[in-house]
């Protein structure tokens, strides 16, 4: 199985990555513009230097992918997406799953005071908009949204997009990773589903 990782050069993205290669059958690509700083390395992962605006680069990326894993770091996240979607369809990608955070659905609760929200902050409208444009597409895709990471517990929660935000309770980096490996491996798993962790 082969699978790219866009953007996914931070904690989040290298933790899916090692684990992911656990698995010998899985063969890595990262696509970002600067994919030589990651720490991982092995016969079963490539580097791709470019730039996920430019669809033509993608169209190479995307050669005999399987699945695609989402980070959004990126200040034209809809257009991005759409250029993506499109590019996923044209080379028959079976799934993407993206990772974005909770708050895309501006479900912070008021007890809990955290700086900016969908209405105040362009980013996060910018991957809502992304996330609309996903489930909207006809395209396989899985949609983590974890609350906020704080490393404290190994159990975790899976809900529906929309309850209201818990609170620091949980290990989130735990549980993105093993949502992320779930729903990538497995292109029935969550399938067309926003999970709220």
């Amino acid at each position: 199985m082969k699978i790219l990782i866009i953007d996914g050069v931070g904690l989040i993205g290298e933790t899916i990555a090692r684990k992911l290669l656990e698995n010998e059958n899985v063969e890595l690509k990262f696509f970002s513009k600067d994919p030589m700083n990651l720490e991982i390395h092995g016969e079963n992962v490539e580097r791709i230097n470019g730039d996920v605006q430019n669809v033509e680069q993608l169209m190479v990326a995307m050669a005999d992918i399987d699945r695609v894993l989402v980070i959004p770091s990126n200040d034209d996240l809809p257009q991005v997406m759409q250029g993506l979607i499109e590019t996923m369809s044209e080379r028959n990608v079976q799934k993407v799953v993206f990772i974005v955070p909770t708050e895309v659905y501006d479900e912070n609760p008021a007890q809990i005071e955290i700086e900016g929200d969908l209405k105040d902050d362009l980013l996060l409208r910018n991957i809502r908009e992304a996330t609309d444009k996903i489930e909207n597409s006809g395209i396989n895709y899985t949609i983590i949204q974890p609350d906020w990471f704080d490393n404290r517990q190994d159990r975790y929660q899976i809900a529906q997009k929309k309850p209201a935000a818990n609170g620091y309770d949980t290990d989130l980096q735990k549980k993105c990773v093993d949502l992320a490996i779930r729903a990538l491996i497995s292109e029935d798993y969550a399938a067309r589903e926003s999970l709220k962790v």
